[in-house]
């Protein structure tokens, strides 16, 4: 009433009138907290939901490095294991082709669900881009998010593989002549030998793709039927499983 400053008090102490208290301080600096709190939460649900962009090869540009795209394509060649227990696949959609890496433990869970990609296989997916050198490569984000739709592979007899199929998928079948395991304390895969009226081959794999087959008891001298990778070693041509779920053992010879 009077004009005077009179402090926290209610009641000022010169002409008797009530004084309105201020908001408390603490109480502003709370709720501020409270809101950036709610801000922060709506941020990380906007981030989650959000539908990441499909975006063409062709389309990359050095501005879009450490950004997350899905792309749509086609596996050009089948999925290669490296030394570190991880994996990679080059995928083309048209416009252009990309490298993408997949750590161990996605590599792991893409073998037990039998989704190594392999070549001709129509793939969707997201990944996280890297650019350096005007070279771009993708880091995949989740195998729950990789779809996959497997494409025929080509019958081929055991006689007829040669070095025009290094880096394909191809189905073959035969009887199991001999399945030599790795010897102990070996970094050997497994040596399937199998034989059909053309030739014989071996097939390679190891202990995670031996544990997948089915009937795996029934393979010696088994007729089998499966999808390998057509690959070279040391100039040697060889045969990979990807998966154990690849081979089959039938109750009678293949048919033609």
């Amino acid at each position: 009433g009077c004009g005077r400053f009179v402090g926290a008090v209610t009641k000022c102490p010169y002409c008797g009138s009530k004084v309105e208290k201020r908001m408390s301080l603490v109480a502003i600096r709370w709720a501020a907290v409270l809101l950036a709190t709610i801000g922060l939460f709506l941020l990380y649900l906007m981030a989650k939901h959000r539908e990441i962009p499909v975006v063409m090869l062709g389309n990359i540009k050095p501005t879009m490095n450490f950004g997350q795209i899905r792309v749509i394509g086609q596996v050009d060649s089948d999925a290669r294991t490296f030394k570190s227990g991880g994996m990679g696949f080059n995928v083309s959609d048209g416009t252009g082709k990309i490298m993408v890496f997949v750590s161990q433990k996605q590599a792991q869970d893409l073998v037990e669900q039998n989704l190594v990609p392999k070549a001709g296989d129509a793939i969707d997916f997201a990944g996280g881009l890297n650019i350096s050198d005007e070279e771009a490569s993708m880091r995949l984000l989740s195998v729950r998010d990789l779809h996959l739709t497997r494409a025929a592979a080509a019958a081929v007899r055991l006689a007829d593989i040669n070095d025009a199929l290094v880096g394909k998928s191809i189905q073959i079948a035969g009887q199991v002549v001999e399945l030599l395991p790795p010897p102990p304390d070996s970094k050997r895969p497994y040596a399937l030998k199998i034989k059909d009226d053309s030739g014989e081959q071996t097939i390679n794999f190891w202990q995670l793709e031996y544990d997948q087959i089915p009937r795996k008891d029934a393979l010696n001298g088994a007729f089998v039927r499966g999808r390998v990778s057509v690959a070279s070693y040391q100039d040697k041509l060889q045969l990979k499983l990807a998966s154990g779920l690849d081979l089959e053992v039938l109750d009678a010879p293949p048919t033609a």
